[in-house]
């Protein structure tokens, strides 16, 4: 009996562990966002937001409706890019589900995380087949150290220094990479 009790407290810390990591970095992230957004309105207005709204919307919204699809939630609309300044909104996705079906009421969680986890995948494939040279910096970000505070830094560093080298710079490639990604990121 002690075995499957330790056995529910460990599954119990584990599943704390990283439920709460995705909220913590999900609530990071859309303080962020948010911040980010506000910069944006009160430096270049309206037009600042709708510059990288173009790109990072659809995907922002692609991903809500992907995680609809697979958690069988019935979509009602989408709206993968429409501003509205009068209230703020750039896309929604509209779904119903059953709220006896317990896959269902879980995917609430994953159709909620869903830009984050899709805009991840993105900027990843990005990194992988559009930004110049990421053959030459993949290597570090796969042995990337969590070691030490220092190592991570290093590492951090030297990927920074590999992404934005002066051959970079001279590149337009770079540039799309950068737009995009950016664009993904803050919405």
């Amino acid at each position: 009996m002690d075995a499957i009790v330790k056995i529910i407290i460990t599954t119990g810390y584990q599943l704390s562990a990283i439920l709460g990591f995705f909220f913590v970095i999900g609530f990071i992230l859309a303080r962020i966002q948010t911040l980010t957004q506000k910069i944006y309105y009160y430096s270049i207005g309206w037009r600042g937001i709708l510059w990288t709204a173009l790109i990072g919307t659809p995907v922002h919204e692609l991903g809500h409706y992907l995680f609809c699809k697979i958690f069988r939630h019935r979509v009602q609309s989408v709206s993968l890019y429409q501003p509205n300044e009068r209230t703020g909104a750039l896309g929604s996705v509209e779904h119903t589900y059953n709220p006896r079906s317990i896959y269902q009421k879980i995917g609430n969680f994953f159709i909620g995380a869903a830009p984050l986890i899709w805009g991840s995948l993105a900027l990843v494939l990005l990194f992988r087949f559009v930004l110049p040279h990421s053959e030459v910096v993949l290597p570090t970000v796969r042995n990337l150290s969590l070691e030490t505070p220092k190592t991570f830094l290093t590492d951090v560093r030297l990927i920074g220094q590999s992404i934005f080298s002066q051959e970079n710079f001279y590149s337009v490639q770079f540039w799309v990479w950068l737009y995009i990604s950016f664009a993904i990121a803050v919405h």
